[in-house]
């Protein structure tokens, strides 16, 4: 028998939703004892993870011979990760002069496998089947490819495109070829005004060059103790409700740790400075737009270049292995995700590692039952509006014509239990109070008396007033998740599960109010214990610490 619960109501008119509201009232249970939650301690787990970071021992470089050699010949009894994986094999050229010895080999044996070639060629059998199978065809000839200067993608070439690649995944071929060719034609230039001005001077050059990169790489710090910094910076702000008080006991509390390892005052200047300067609207001026597009300037007009790689040399080097010889990971072709900006700010960062501190104290230390709060929508059916009728008379069907909303307001705890209400309609903030006061009378009597952690986004519905007041009232703390981090939260994983299961139910079925909501409620019932406490893990341990070191999640 499954432990979640779900209820079904339809709220699609006024009188269905205010008589829903009204039926839930605001009575809700209270808990037995418990403290508030205070800022103070997340300021004071946030000092403590930067102490644990200052007193980190960095590992001596000393050898870094042994330390490479040892990298690249791991120990014999080290085993994979069952969960890495596979690589892809990568394809070897066939030298001409091997070509000619398989094919001696080929039309003596006609009758054997690849693998059976391989072992006199000493090549492996992948790199040998589409060949060996044209040379078994009759009337096979092997012609000697003409040997042009073809060019082929450098390392270099590599770096170039995996960098436009990450910048901006959608660019396409012909913009990765111009990149690609307008790099060697400014390795061209640089090699030819390089040999004009003396191979002293260009050494000399180089020297410097190369100092000052790797002043600039040394003077860049990690981005998770900048990060950390300022989440210490809007824990003790929120505490003090004034950000010149908070960024004052922040220097103060940072002090204390001493700047032998790491200066965390400098890092608490340095999120300030890129949080200001990230806060400024961005807004190009006319002259930066129309740079380079004047008539007179002929320094920006270039010249028609001719391409130095063709468009199926790129594709072929991102899908068929290419890149991997380089040392960079392949790049697959898939659907891309639009999202904004705002997300890889430093705020919304160091808000993040504030949030899954809090949140690890919860569930690791305090052993608090933590609710994970969202809601879904679900659009079932297709748009119905033209049917077929004689001349001069409507069509009538008894069908839905349009497409029918339902929307699921959930709740999964760490212990493994699942809660839900549906609704036929949209969700309003008097709909998720109602929806509130019926999931802490269902926590009540789950987990008796015991204090909870509700935690949701900060949508507008979330965070009215009286709301509030009902959670405060029931001795519940209530965590809301940082802006741009819907990963944080494991139920939108859950969601997934749950509307796959649905789907599965409705195929072949007659969609009728009666028979989506029957899918709906037995797919939630079919999600496991096991199924919600393996999502709660994957966060904690896979997406929690990308969090920590200041990773896109």
């Amino acid at each position: 028998m499954s432990a979640n619960t779900i209820h079904s109501v339809d709220i699609s008119s006024p009188q269905r939703r205010d008589a829903f509201v009204l039926e839930t009232g605001d009575a809700v249970p209270t808990c037995d004892g418990g403290d508030d939650l205070h800022n103070e301690r997340n300021a004071l787990d946030l000092l403590d993870r930067m102490r644990r970071m200052s007193d980190a021992q960095v590992p001596e470089a000393a050898e870094p011979e042994a330390a490479e050699q040892e990298a690249a010949e791991p120990p014999e009894d080290s085993q994979e990760d069952v969960n890495e994986p596979p690589r892809k094999r990568p394809y070897i050229p066939v030298s001409l002069d091997v070509k000619q010895q398989l094919l001696a080999l080929v039309r003596n044996h006609p009758d054997q496998p690849a693998k059976f070639f391989a072992d006199f060629v000493s090549i492996q059998p992948h790199n040998l089947r589409k060949l060996v199978k044209a040379m078994k065809q009759p009337g096979f000839r092997l012609e000697e490819r003409k040997r042009g200067r073809r060019p082929l993608l450098t390392v270099e070439d590599s770096k170039v495109i995996v960098d436009a690649l990450q910048h901006e995944p959608v660019t396409t071929l012909k913009e990765l070829q111009v990149i690609v060719t307008r790099r060697h034609a400014n390795e061209q230039q640089n090699n030819g005004a390089a040999a004009a001005s003396g191979a002293a001077a260009a050494s000399g050059a180089d020297d410097v060059a190369h100092g000052t990169e790797d002043v600039e790489q040394r003077e860049q710090p990690p981005e998770s103790q900048v990060l950390l910094a300022g989440a210490l910076v809007q824990a003790l702000t929120s505490t003090c409700g004034n950000q010149e008080r908070g960024i004052t006991l922040t220097r103060t509390f940072v002090a204390s740790l001493g700047t032998d390892t790491i200066d965390w005052d400098a890092m608490v200047t340095l999120f300030l400075e890129r949080a200001e300067r990230e806060r400024r609207p961005i807004h190009p001026t006319l002259e930066e737009g129309e740079e380079g597009n004047g008539e007179g300037d002929e320094s920006q007009v270039d010249a028609p270049m001719q391409p130095y790689i063709s468009l199926a040399s790129i594709c072929r080097h991102l899908i068929h292995g290419g890149i991997e010889m380089h040392g960079f990971s392949s790049m697959t072709f898939k659907v891309v995700t639009r999202r904004s900006d705002r997300c890889q700010r430093a705020e919304v960062r160091s808000k993040r590692i504030g949030v899954a501190t809090k949140v690890h104290r919860f569930i690791q230390v305090d052993h608090k039952v933590v609710v994970f709060i969202d809601e879904t929508h679900w659009t079932i059916g297709r748009q119905i509006n033209r049917g077929h009728s004689p001349k001069g008379e409507k069509a009538f069907t008894n069908r839905m014509l349009a497409r029918t909303s339902f929307s699921a307001l959930s709740a999964i705890t760490t212990c493994g239990r699942a809660f839900a209400v549906v609704v036929k309609g949209s969700v309003t903030a008097d709909v998720f109070k109602a929806f509130i006061v019926k999931l802490l009378r269902w926590f009540d009597e789950a987990h008796g008396r015991e204090q909870g952690v509700l935690y949701m986004d900060n949508a507008p519905v979330h965070r009215p007033t009286e709301l509030n007041r009902l959670i405060t009232q029931a001795r519940h703390i209530v965590t809301y998740a940082p802006p741009y981090s819907a990963e944080m939260n494991p139920i939108e994983f859950m969601f997934g599960i749950w509307k796959r299961k649905a789907d599965n139910m409705l195929k072949g079925k007659t969609l009728t109010d009666h028979t989506i909501t029957k899918a709906i409620d037995d797919s939630f019932k079919q999600i496991t214990a096991n199924n919600i406490r393996s999502l709660i893990h994957h966060v904690i341990e896979k997406v929690y610490p990308k969090v920590f070191n200041g990773d896109t999640i």
